[in-house]
């Protein structure tokens, strides 16, 4: 079946590594992403490595999601994917890049089954909408550091 694939970006006006510290500082995603209700296991930032966490998907509705990071190459891709309901597999890649003096931050998610037509019933504005709040606060969270120095 054919896979849904939605990105969205930002351009953060900092430097590449400035960016990926940021992103990669797992612990702190609480305090700078509003999708993100809890960090609940985290194994370090490595290819093969753990993560799960509780996205806040609306008003009351926390979903769980335990992934492997697939793709880590600082400081320009952090990928990674988990199956999920009912069989449908996602990938999600962070890729960053340099422009202009500063980052461009493409927020990649891939979503596949081979048994449900994701293409047709995945939630596109409500998965869309997410990631323009990481993204947004991923922006701002980095501006607010660059200031602190």
């Amino acid at each position: 079946m054919t896979p849904l694939v939605l990105t969205s970006s930002v351009l953060v006006d900092a430097p590449i590594e400035t960016v990926w510290s940021v992103l990669v500082d797992v612990e702190r995603w609480t305090r700078w992403c509003p999708p993100v209700r809890r960090v609940t296991h985290f194994e370090g930032i490595a290819e093969g490595r753990r993560l799960a966490y509780v996205l806040g998907m609306g008003p009351g509705v926390p979903v769980s999601f335990d992934v492997t990071i697939e793709t880590c190459a600082r400081p320009h891709v952090l990928q990674w994917w988990s199956t999920k309901w009912w069989g449908v597999t996602g990938t999600r890649a962070f890729l960053l890049s340099e422009v202009d003096g500063g980052t461009n931050v493409e927020d990649r998610k891939t979503f596949q089954s081979r048994i449900w037509p994701v293409a047709r019933l995945y939630p596109r504005s409500v998965v869309g909408g997410m990631s323009n709040k990481w993204l947004d606060g991923l922006a701002a969270e980095v501006l607010r550091r660059s200031d602190a120095f």
